[in-house]
């Protein structure tokens, strides 16, 4: 299945599911609800609301990796459904029906019930990706500082980044900003710290020529969005305003 891309004010959610197979863990554009529903085990999972061609690779994930089933009528000529989507959803002892329809803007509710177990994530990767993208991203050359940038970094085991740096105090640094290349490098070394060193580090992905950052400690709350970071006008990146960098003088 090749993946749909987010639209401008579109992120990345994943459905929180008990299975583990390959395939399953894929990632779906959508809107975000600035509210987010409390389950009944007391998570507070996001909102989406989605396209219609996001649906149809909703259904095709769902048929071959839950028992939850989306009924989408034959598309009408604006290549809409043309009628009401239902979700066909597995309860304790039999399925129950949800209605799911548009809004004026024609993206499709699809939460409301307890089956939508929703999380904020990022395009769809997987553990091999992330370690092939920081072995080809975190080498020497990209690591090699330019005339007038100094070298930072977040608490070990974090590699040392070149970046211009706007304030200092003491060893601590304030607004580092990093080439494009730096930049590519760092996020790259973040997704891998999250996946093999901490949960509690950021992931990011690249959106054109924007940083899309999400904290997955935030990403329950009520009106979080993650961040995203434009090249300034020197084409650098301000990553981490208000992390903990220090800078490397070793």
């Amino acid at each position: 299945m090749t993946p749909t891309r987010a639209l401008p004010n579109e992120y990345y959610v994943k459905l929180a599911t008990p299975i583990s197979e390959p395939g399953h863990d894929v990632s779906f554009p959508a809107r975000i609800e600035n509210a987010r529903a409390r389950g009944a085990d007391g998570h507070w999972w996001a909102q989406p609301r989605m396209r219609p061609e996001v649906l149809r690779e909703l259904q095709r994930w769902l048929r071959s990796h839950t028992r939850i089933r989306l009924e989408i009528p034959d598309l009408d000529s604006a290549g809409r459904p043309a009628g009401t989507v239902i979700a066909h959803v597995p309860g304790a002892e039999d399925f129950h029906s949800q209605d799911i329809c548009p809004g004026s803007d024609g993206l499709y509710p699809v939460h409301g019930d307890e089956a939508w177990t929703w999380f904020l994530s990022v395009p769809t990767t997987s553990p091999e990706v992330i370690h092939a993208e920081r072995s080809r991203l975190l080498t020497p050359d990209v690591l090699r500082a330019e005339p007038g940038e100094h070298y930072v970094a977040l608490e070990e085991p974090c590699p040392a980044f070149p970046a211009l740096i706007e304030d200092e105090r003491g060893k601590r640094v304030a607004s580092p900003r990093f080439r494009c290349v730096v930049a590519e490098a760092l996020v790259a070394w973040l997704n891998h710290a999250h996946l093999t060193i901490d949960p509690s580090y950021s992931r990011g992905y690249w959106d054109n020529d924007g940083i899309v950052l999400l904290d997955d400690e935030y990403s329950g709350q009520h009106g979080y969005q993650p961040e995203r970071i434009e090249p300034d006008a020197d084409g650098r990146y301000l990553v981490g305003q208000t992390w903990e960098w220090s800078e490397v003088t070793d």
